[in-house]
Formats: C-alpha cells, structure tokens, sequence
C-alpha cells in the first residue's frame, strides 16, 4: 500500500507521521470484473461479463454484445468444489495424438470463450422469447438462477446452454448500458450484497421500455 510521509511541526522537533493512501477505484471494464469476483468470496464465480448496449448503425435496432469478460476458473484444490468435466481442444493444423498441442478446457471455460460471439437483440417481444439478457435490461429485473434443474426449465437458450456445460447458478445483474452476467458450477444462493457491490462499480439499472408486452420491474429468482 502507498503511503504518503506528512511532516507534522510541533514545538519540539518535527515527527513523521504515516498516513495510508486509499487505493484508487478500479476504472476498466477488465478491474471491476476482476473486483466483483475477488470480493464475492468465499462464494465462487468461475466468470464475469459485462453485456454492453450497441446500436446498428443501418437499422437503429438495440443489441446486447459482448464489453467484457473475467475467467478465474475453478476453486482452488484446497477448496471443496464440484467436479467439473473437462475436454482437450485440438488445433486442426495440428496432429491429434501430440499432447503438446493439447489444450485442457473445462466445459464452463467452454461456454464462456464462446460467449464474444453472441449477440442479443434488444427489440419488442424480445423479452417473453426466451432472452434472459434483453428480459434483464429492458425491464430491470434481475435474474437469479439457482440449480441445474432451474436452468434447464428457464425459457432461455442461454440458460439451457449454462445448465449443459455443468454451470448451477446463472445471474443477470441489470446495470447502467448493460447487464452484469456471472456464472458458477456451484450452487450459489441469493446474495443481495453482490447486487448492490455490482451496481456500485457498473452503476445502476439503465432498463429500456419497449412495450406493454414487457413486463414491470420485479425479481426472478429461481431454485
């Protein structure tokens, strides 16, 4: 930690005196997600992403892609955690049997590496289709999956898809210009602490109205 060495005059001879220097606010996208996940613990995230708003440029339309992410993996060894299944990757332009080419990745890793790629419209129905971003960010509400069981029966490709690759627990955070998503394969009860921490570091709900057919603020939690 920094210090800073203020020289105090007194009537005697001068003393110094140490005062610590408060850290400075984690500024990047990359350092609150980091943040977030740090000071969850003990309760273990294995991801972060920050889902920002964009506009396209030819037809004005709303979409959720992808701002940011923070991968930290499994818990540490000495931590109880539950098992995770993992795969090798092969590069095609390598030969298959040469372990030095072989990338071990776990099915959560997976999801999260193909997350860059995916794209969630932000249009009028989009919430009652199954779109548990676009549900978050247009109505405000979070989103608070807990158990496999809950995932697999959440009307949401992507919670489906979270379930399928050994995550438990899925949070969408409402935030300003974006949704906080976190991921866990463990199973992780509703934290309203998380919540408040999330919107002091990204800000809070900026939701969008897009029509009757979405739905009023409110809570969806699920276990």
């Amino acid at each position: 930690m920094e210090e800073n060495i203020v020289i105090s005059s007194s009537c005697s001879s001068p003393s110094l005196i140490s005062q610590p220097q408060e850290s400075p606010a984690p500024t990047s996208l990359e350092q609150r997600l980091q943040l977030i996940l740090l000071q969850s613990l003990p309760q273990w995230w294995n991801y972060a992403i920050y889902w920002q708003t964009t506009t396209d440029l030819d037809t004005g339309s709303l979409s959720l892609v992808w701002g940011d992410g923070h991968f930290q993996g499994l818990k540490p060894p000495n931590c109880p955690s539950a098992q995770a299944q993992p795969f090798l990757l092969h590069f095609d332009d390598e030969p298959v049997d040469d372990p030095v080419n072989d990338v071990i990745v776990t099915d959560a890793e997976w999801f999260y590496m193909t997350s860059p790629a995916r794209t969630h419209p932000l249009k009028q129905g989009s919430a009652r289709a199954g779109n548990m971003l676009a549900k978050c960010f247009t109505t405000g509400a979070l989103v608070w999956l807990h158990g496999s069981l809950s995932l697999r029966l959440y009307n949401c490709d992507r919670a489906k898809e979270a379930q399928a690759h050994g995550l438990q627990t899925l949070v969408c955070i409402p935030v300003s210009n974006g949704v906080l998503e976190l991921g866990s394969v463990y199973l992780i009860k509703e934290n309203w602490a998380l919540i408040q921490h999330a919107h002091s570091l990204f800000g809070p709900s900026s939701h969008l109205n897009l029509g009757p057919d979405v739905g009023p603020h409110g809570l969806s939690f699920c276990d």
